[in-house]
């Protein structure tokens, strides 16, 4: 039996066809899908601080998504990787907020002295697709009369992302002497931008005197 040509070209088209799968939706860069491992914030205005144990550092909104291994080739810090596990990754995800079109801000919290509770940010570059420089931003730590306390405010004005920074060291006066410790307190003002952390002041202070200020904004 001969069929018509139309009808031949009919049901090729038809088998074309019905082969044909639907289009697929666009794979996310690695980049973004990294970057998206952080939680966007949604305020201008953040306090950064820490704990000494899990509690207050989920408390304070740290705690973070654990970063897998595979994850460490957008951080270009050497001084942070020494201190990171292999496979068992001790560097965890926390926020990220936008500074410019190429470069955006991320809060991790990583390894310190004891475990993972130092808080710190990286500036990511878009176009490189790594992070290229970064500052600690949050430490509570302490050991035999020795401590570090940093804590910081996070904003956005009309002139950009600022950073200002509060801190204590304390020591003792004498070696094992826990009734002779002595503190100095500092503050720190840095502006952010693609190039990195500007500082813009920096000065002795009275963490004291600032405390109800950061009151305000801290979750302890």
């Amino acid at each position: 039996m001969k069929w018509p040509v139309s009808i031949l070209l009919f049901c090729l088209l038809g088998a074309c066809q019905s082969k044909q799968t639907a289009p697929q939706q666009p794979v996310p860069a690695p980049a973004d899908q990294f970057l998206s491992l952080f939680t966007e914030l949604t305020t201008d205005t953040i306090w950064i601080e820490t704990g000494n144990v899990r509690e207050a550092v989920e408390l304070a909104g740290y705690w973070g998504q654990k970063l897998d291994s595979a994850w460490y080739a957008f951080i270009d810090d050497p001084d942070v990787m020494r201190f990171v596990g292999g496979d068992d990754s001790n560097l965890h995800a926390c926020y990220r907020f936008r500074i410019d079109e190429r470069t955006e801000g991320l809060i991790f919290r990583e390894p310190y002295e004891y475990w993972d509770n130092a808080i710190r940010i990286f500036l990511f570059d878009r176009q490189i697709g790594k992070t290229v420089k970064s500052l600690e931003a949050a430490i509570e730590w302490g050991d035999a009369g020795d401590s570090h306390s940093l804590g910081t405010l996070l904003c956005r004005g009309p002139e950009g992302w600022k950073v200002y920074q509060f801190e204590t060291l304390c020591s003792p006066e004498e070696e094992d002497d826990l009734d002779s410790i002595t503190c100095e307190d500092s503050s720190f003002v840095y502006k952010i931008g693609a190039g990195g952390f500007q500082e813009l002041e920096r000065k002795a202070t009275d963490t004291a005197r600032a405390y109800p200020t950061i009151r305000r904004f801290s979750k302890f």
